[in-house]
């Protein structure tokens, strides 16, 4: 479901590796992005659900659904089935846009020191300064890919050394944009 504009396969395995390594919740940073994923996951759901006709009433749409449930096999099947078709896309996205530029690696790199981990984690929380864009949910479509920001140059892909350093960028600029328009009025 997601994809690196370098297609190799191993930013991909890092990444799973990276995130299982960060889900064992075994210490402070780890247990702190575990609730802030879950948080941040809750909430994109939770805009999705804002989105849908009847959401409420999707075990009944389900259940009405005679192709779901012939091809989900029992009714429980159908509704993971759904739960999976839902849930899958949208997480794909809070991971595209948390790991652009290989900023996950930040969270477990032993050079990076604890300060900048906390503002990986306080930048991740931050609804303000770490806008995730809902992605529409095509529930006929499983092959649906998410593109993984970076920047490429010489074949090499640039890590950030700065947790979400193009987010904070884009607010710097707005700002400059801001503070021009006022100087000029």
């Amino acid at each position: 479901m997601l994809r690196d504009q370098e297609d190799s396969g191993a930013l991909s395995t890092r990444r799973v590796e990276i995130l299982l390594t960060l889900m064992e919740d075994s210490e402070d940073l780890k247990a702190v992005f575990l609730k802030t994923l879950r948080s941040r996951l809750h909430s994109l759901l939770e805009n999705h659900e804002r989105n849908i006709p009847s959401p409420k009433y999707w075990v009944l749409t389900e259940a009405s659904n005679i192709n779901a449930l012939q091809e989900g096999g029992t009714f429980t099947q159908t509704l993971w089935k759904k739960i999976q078709a839902v849930v899958t896309p949208i997480l794909a996205q809070l991971v595209s846009v948390i790991d652009r530029d290989c900023n996950l690696d930040l969270l477990l790199d032993v050079n990076c020191g604890k300060e900048v981990k906390k503002l990986w984690l306080e930048i991740f929380g931050s609804n303000e300064m770490l806008d995730i864009p809902l992605v529409k949910v095509d529930p006929n479509s499983e092959s649906e890919t998410i593109l993984v920001l970076s920047h490429i140059t010489a074949e090499r892909t640039m890590r950030s050394s700065m947790p979400f350093s193009w987010r904070i960028r884009d607010i710097l600029d707005e700002l400059m944009m801001q503070t021009q328009q006022r100087e000029s009025k």
